[in-house]
This record gives C-alpha cells, sequence and structure tokens, in this order.
C-alpha cells in the first residue's frame, strides 16, 4: 500500500495523442485510448510514468532518485517507488452557440473523481447534479446559454438550474490561466451521462495526416492516414502513490533508501511543468500543463 499521494491534473494546452495503435476497421487510422466499459478518453498512467521520468533526467535530477522513483532503466532490476493511475476525464471542451466553448462533465465523472480522490486522502467537497439526456445545470453566470436553453456541437438542451463546482482550483497555478479559470467556473455544464458518452466519443478532433514525395510534389503512395486527438483544453486528472524504497545491505538487512515524503518531494518540482505527452511532438501536438497537489494519504486522519 501507499504511504503518500499527489493528485496530479492535466491540462491539454494543444490537442493530444495517446495512440492506441492501428484500427484496421475504424475510419480513423490511429485512435486514442479509451476505456474499454465507458469509452471515455484516458491517457495510460505507464505513459505519464514514462514522460515524468524523462523530465526529471532533462532537468539533471540525481540519477540514483530517478531509479528509486521512477523505476530501473530496461535490463536493470528493481521497481519503482511510485504509482501512477491513468489520467481521466474530469471536464471536456465541446462547442457552443454562445461564448464559443465551453466544458461538459457528467454525474458519473464527478462521482468517480470524488470517490478515487477521498481513497488517496483528499477530501471533496462538491455536489453531484442529476440532469437528465434533454437538460443540463450549469454554473452561475453561464455565458454559454440564453434565457432557457444551452446548445452543445448540435444538441439543444434545456437549462434547469445551477450548480456551484468550481473546477478552477484543479488548474495550472501560473498567471496565464486567469482567464480559462475564470471561464471555467461560469462555463461548466453537467450533462447526462449518456450525452456525455456520446460527446466525448464523437467530438474529438480527426486530423488527415500526409506525406508528400518530394519528388512528384504530390502525396505519397499509401501515405494519408487519419489521427484522433483529444482537443486543447480537457482536464484529466490522475493520482500518484509513493511507497518508501527499501534496499538489502551487505548483511541481509533491508535499509531505507528514500521515504515516500522524499519522494514526494522530488516529484513536487514537477508542479507547473510542461509537459510533452503523447506522439507527434514535431507537429506540435501533446504539450500539456500540469498541476501536483499534496495532501493525499494511505490512512485518512481520525476525528
Amino acid at each position: 500500500m501507499f504511504e503518500k499521494a499527489l493528485g496530479l491534473y492535466i491540462y491539454a494546452d494543444t490537442p493530444v495523442h495517446t495512440g492506441s495503435g492501428i484500427e484496421v476497421n475504424s475510419p480513423v487510422d490511429l485512435p486514442i485510448q479509451r476505456e474499454r466499459h465507458t469509452t471515455f478518453p484516458i491517457i495510460p498512467g505507464s505513459g505519464l510514468k514514462g514522460v515524468m521520468k524523462q523530465w526529471a533526467r532533462d532537468q539533471e535530477w540525481n540519477g540514483a532518485n530517478i531509479k528509486l522513483i521512477f523505476g530501473p532503466d530496461d535490463g536493470d532490476e528493481g521497481k519503482s517507488g511510485i504509482a501512477i493511475t491513468d489520467a481521466k476525464i474530469l471536464a471536456y471542451p465541446v462547442r457552443t452557440m454562445r461564448g464559443v466553448f465551453g466544458w461538459i462533465t457528467c454525474p458519473l465523472v464527478l462521482d468517480r473523481f470524488k470517490k478515487e480522490m477521498e481513497m488517496a486522502g483528499f477530501s471533496v467537497d462538491m455536489e453531484t447534479p442529476s440532469p437528465s439526456e434533454q437538460t443540463t445545470i450549469v454554473g452561475n453566470g453561464c455565458s454559454v446559454s440564453d434565457t432557457d436553453k444551452v446548445v452543445l456541437e448540435d444538441l439543444v438542451l434545456d437549462k434547469v438550474g445551477t450548480h456551484d463546482i468550481d473546477l478552477s482550483e484543479y488548474l495550472p497555478d501560473n498567471n496565464v490561466y486567469g482567464y480559462i479559470k475564470n471561464k471555467i467556473q461560469k462555463d461548466l455544464v453537467v450533462v447526462d451521462n449518456s450525452v456525455f458518452t456520446n460527446l466525448v466519443e464523437l467530438t474529438t478532433e480527426v486530423v488527415a495526416r500526409t506525406k508528400i514525395d518530394p519528388g512528384k510534389g504530390t502525396v505519397a503512395k499509401g501515405a494519408l492516414w487519419y489521427e484522433e486527438y483529444l482537443p486543447s483544453d480537457t482536464l484529466l486528472y490522475s493520482l500518484l502513490l509513493f511507497s518508501p524504497k527499501y534496499e538489502k545491505d551487505n548483511n541481509g538487512e533491508y535499509k531505507l533508501k528514500m521515504s515516500a515524503e522524499g519522494m514526494t518531494a522530488e516529484v513536487l518540482k514537477l508542479n507547473d511543468q510542461v509537459l510533452h505527452i503523447g506522439g507527434d511532438e514535431t507537429v506540435g501536438k501533446g504539450f500539456t500543463r500540469v498541476k501536483i497537489v499534496d495532501g493525499g494519504k494511505n490512512e485518512p486522519e481520525k476525528s
């Protein structure tokens, strides 16, 4: 079991492609990874660990600490001191008739978020609204709705109430996100689970990619494919779970090499950093900024 936990929040500054491989019987050649039972997009924890480990290398961390926290390099023995859960959707951006765009979430997403955060020792004070398939519940001062309707993509839904959910605290601390923080407080729209599922399945970005034959100046034979991306402004969450690392000394006794608190202090250095996640870095995709929140632990405080 883990001793310490950090909350990791990922804000997509550009579209992000975390691929699942080639799909033969799909109009999209390179789709993104999704949960099997919900079809919600995810970023695998294994990929996040690799990204964070590479960032630590780039920052020239102590090599021994990198191996203790993120695990040994290929071919070496041992395991990491950190477990990283898959990053799941918390708020997903969609086009709106008013206010350019807003974010959607749903009761299933919010309840899972609260459950997972509380499992890791975080306190989440948030009421979960329950709209129907034909209705929405919006933030106070919402700019993406008129008097009684909200238009999301091609859906026209009734506005039946307001909520006080504030996801701005999970956005990066950097001052450049001031407008986005203000907007997500107002323009987060809670929709029914089935409506949310349909929108995250049908409104991801699908881009045609090509390779040009330098001799002919035309698309090379067989070099046209379609690639799927999570859109910019998607907000995801994950958990970073830490266990102390012990190593056997020459006398066969186990000695503490790095505590969970020590690992936490190191990983908090990634807070507010830009991380590249997924593929297509050379075409300007996959750039995100992260927020890391301390305060989680295995056993909650006793009252």
